[in-house]
């Protein structure tokens, strides 16, 4: 009895160890499950050789080189434009003046760095001295946004008076060539009345073709005819119809103007009737011209300016009191007031320079593109006009994107893919940043040379040649941070309920990119497996699942 006991107790602990340990696996398998889900998902490729090629493709149609541009720096009013598009201009000559009084660039750039040094001497006073200029950088940054704002209202209410100006001066030039069409009508329609109607003339024109088809077929009859009084009667008819005849065509010779007078007045009318339409629309473009408005954007950016420059003075003010202060207790760096002071000089400097009201040729050539007139306002770099050089040939401007214009250097030589049995060579002349689109695109502009003609589309293919390399990844596989660039590769690591997956942070050179691959350096094998794409941002040794697809 007591043994059976036992035997049981011994089966129950048996069953009971069963089915905790299936308990266990089962949670252990489902836990496991519910992290492989929780998981960030990637995609990953392998890495493996292959070719880079860093060629870049583009195509632009060829035109007369304009080999310099004339710009400006800064912000700029015209006063008068001294030369016309086609004018030969010589080196150093004056073709434009500007009106006084806008800041350019190169000043902008330098005052901002006296701001900025400025400021961090400012910064540097207060951790010494515990001195807070926060307030008084406020003051003066929120003045010169007002000042900006300022000069954009004046730039605009300018602008308007311009448009209006320039729509009166058309409505004159519209009103006069009108008056002179007008007066030309008239006379065509007084030597038109020297003839007779267009109707008349018509009517001639159909009598002639009626003689001349009579006498063809008077003619005609006449061959036919043997009886001999038939034959002279056939032949008085045929006289008096060449008789009818000349007298028509000397009729038609003495109004043969008729037609031409009657064609030009017609085209004068419609002339007349189209510059009609067009006095009509700039009559609505004149408005009424606002000087008042100008006049107070004017004394806005005085009052404007005036405020800024107390601000400036009297915290310049603050600052040597402050500095005095400081000198006192000797923490004033030497250094950087000397620095300060050299900065200072060289602004002061260029705002003498900023005052330059002239814009001369930069070489002998011949003025093209000229696109600016008196009281124009030109921005800061923008092309106003072209010098056309005595050597000048010809060009091709092509848009890439920003990343394929980083693999173009000046100099470059482009292939020509389309020049069939021509002899034409490209080479990059300079990369500009698009204006349209300056953080997405570049302008690259070659000298075109060979048998090319202005006008035809040029095909180009321009960079490094393709290279084969041992390691190659998709482009999206290569990341990069404050470190530089990286990949994350994928390692496996077995476990008793299968293998887990984690990421790896290898740092990588990138000698070579197109726009579809990149050739990567470093501790990465070929065959190693690489992230291309993962559901969210991944650290380094974190674990992750792979896609399904995969």
């Amino acid at each position: 009895m007591e043994k059976d006991e036992k035997s049981v107790r011994q089966k129950l602990v048996k069953n009971f160890a069963i089915v905790f340990i299936v308990v266990l696996l089962v949670l252990t398998f489902f836990s496991n499950t519910i992290m492989n889900y929780s998981l960030p998902e990637v995609a990953t490729v392998p890495v493996g050789s292959g070719s880079v090629s860093q060629k870049v493709r583009c195509q632009g149609t060829v035109e007369v080189s304009h080999d310099t541009e004339i710009t400006v720096s800064g912000k700029r009013k015209v006063k008068e434009v001294l030369v016309e598009n086609g004018d030969q201009v010589k080196k150093d000559q004056v073709i434009m003046t500007f009106e006084a009084g806008e800041e350019d660039s190169e000043l902008k750039t330098e005052q901002e760095a006296l701001d900025k040094m400025e400021k961090e001497y400012a910064i540097s006073l207060e951790e010494k001295t515990g001195v807070d200029y926060t307030d008084d950088l406020q003051d003066i940054e929120n003045a010169r946004r007002e000042l900006e704002d300022a000069r954009t209202e004046l730039a605009q209410a300018r602008n308007d008076a311009n448009s209006q100006s320039a729509a009166k001066n058309e409505v004159a030039r519209l009103t006069g060539e009108i008056k002179t069409k007008n007066d030309e009508l008239d006379q065509l329609t007084i030597e038109a009345g020297n003839y007779p109607s267009i109707e008349s003339y018509y009517e001639y024109v159909a009598k002639q073709s009626d003689l001349e088809s009579a006498i063809e077929t008077a003619e005609a009859e006449l061959e036919n005819l043997t009886d001999e009084t038939a034959i002279e009667l056939k032949k008085a008819e045929i006289a008096n119809l060449k008789g009818e005849l000349a007298e028509v065509k000397s009729q038609l010779e003495a109004i043969a103007p008729v037609p031409e007078i009657n064609k030009k007045i017609e085209e004068k009318k419609t002339e007349i009737e189209n510059l009609n339409a067009a006095l009509e629309e700039a009559k609505g473009k004149t408005g009424e011209g606002d000087v008042d408005i100008v006049k107070a954007a004017e004394d806005k950016v005085r009052t404007a300016e005036q405020t800024l420059d107390q601000k400036q003075r009297e915290f310049e003010k603050k600052k040597k009191d402050d500095i005095i202060s400081a000198k006192k207790e000797a923490i004033t760096d030497e250094q950087t007031l000397k620095e300060l002071e050299e900065q200072r000089k060289k602004v002061e400097k260029l705002k003498k320079q900023s005052d330059r009201t002239e814009i001369k040729s930069p070489a002998d050539g011949i003025i093209t593109g000229l696109s600016v007139t008196k009281g124009d306002e030109v921005s800061e770099e923008t092309t106003i006009a072209n010098i056309q050089l005595a050597s000048g040939g010809y060009e091709l401007s092509a848009f890439v994107t920003k990343t394929e214009s980083k693999a173009l250097r000046v100099g470059n030589e482009a292939e020509v893919e389309n020049a069939w049995g021509m002899e034409v060579t490209a080479t990059v002349k300079s990369i500009k940043a698009d204006p349209s689109n300056p953080n997405q695109s570049s302008i690259v502009k070659f000298e075109i040379k060979g048998e090319a003609m202005p006008g035809e589309t040029l095909q180009l293919s321009v960079g490094d040649k393709t290279g084969r390399y041992d390691t190659v990844v998709p482009n999206n596989a290569v990341k990069e941070d404050s470190d530089g660039k990286f990949v994350l590769v994928v390692k496996v690591k077995g476990t008793p309920l299968g293998n887990r997956y984690y990421v790896k942070k290898v740092k990588v050179e990138v000698p070579a990119r197109d726009t579809a691959n990149s050739a990567i350096s470093g501790d990465v094998t070929e065959w190693d497996n690489v992230v291309t794409n993962a559901s969210k941002l991944l650290d380094n040794g974190q674990q992750v699942r792979l896609t399904e697809k995969q």
